[in-house]
């Protein structure tokens, strides 16, 4: 039987080595493709490991993260069994303040960066009739927040393009989903990367980790709520 084969943008990132660490613990016989703008700071779990493969590449730039793709799949045999998205960026400033070349970032990062990795990922899984594909959404993505317009934005828009896609590629075995963490902290980061690499498999399409996305809707419902986020902003993000 072929390994299980992972390919993850963005692990360098706050969620990125405990995740690794956990789906390594989880999965056995795994190859793991690795994605980071830059040079990949180890981990004592990970450090030196013979099935991670670490590429480094802007995601801005097209070409190059086309190289890379072409890369990983023709080392992986053209089999990406799980295609996951940990890659963000984050401009928090006022909207009338962001420069054009910081919304291009955004953008490109949070969205188009998505869009091309799944586009070429996907025939294979088709193929297969078999993969996972997953992002990390957000609270924002549900109501966006101020001095986070962009960024809410581009959740927004990933969100719904991962429900779309998952209702049409459901009756192919190919899952879709969206993850909400909420807020990730130094006291709480071990669990929720225990929690996704637990969830993982799961069928489900939208899956939460904590409370935090529960209130986004409320605060959709009632907007009014959204005053007092700023003074039970602690108690709602708690785990």
């Amino acid at each position: 039987m072929k390994k299980n084969n992972f390919l993850i943008t963005g692990a360098n990132s706050f969620l990125g080595s405990y995740l690794l660490t956990n789906l390594d613990k989880k999965f056995s016989d795994t190859n793991f493709y690795i994605v980071t703008r830059n040079e990949f700071k180890f981990s004592s779990d990970t450090s030196q490991k013979n099935n991670f493969f670490y590429f480094n590449c802007d995601l801005v730039n097209r070409n190059q993260v086309s190289e890379i793709i072409n890369k990983i799949l023709k080392q992986s045999d053209n089999k990406i069994d799980y295609l996951i998205f940990l890659a963000i960026s984050k401009t928090n400033e006022y909207f009338e303040d962001i420069n054009e070349k910081k919304i291009e970032r955004d953008i490109n990062i949070n969205v188009l960066s998505t869009l091309n990795f799944v586009k070429k990922i996907l025939p294979s899984m088709i193929l297969r009739n078999s993969g996972h594909i997953i992002n990390i959404s957000s609270g924002t993505a549900i109501c966006g927040l101020e001095n986070a317009s962009i960024y809410s934005m581009s959740k927004s828009a990933i969100q719904t393009f991962t429900e779309s896609l998952n209702d049409e590629l459901n009756l192919k075995e190919i899952y879709v989903k969206n993850f909400f963490t909420g807020v990730l902290t130094k006291n709480n980061i071990k669990l929720i990367s225990k929690n996704i690499s637990k969830n993982i498999e799961s069928k489900k399409l939208n899956i939460f980790i904590q409370k935090y996305p529960y209130f986004a809707f409320l605060i959709k419902l009632f907007p009014r709520f959204k005053f007092f986020l700023k003074y039970f902003k602690k108690f709602f993000f708690k785990n």
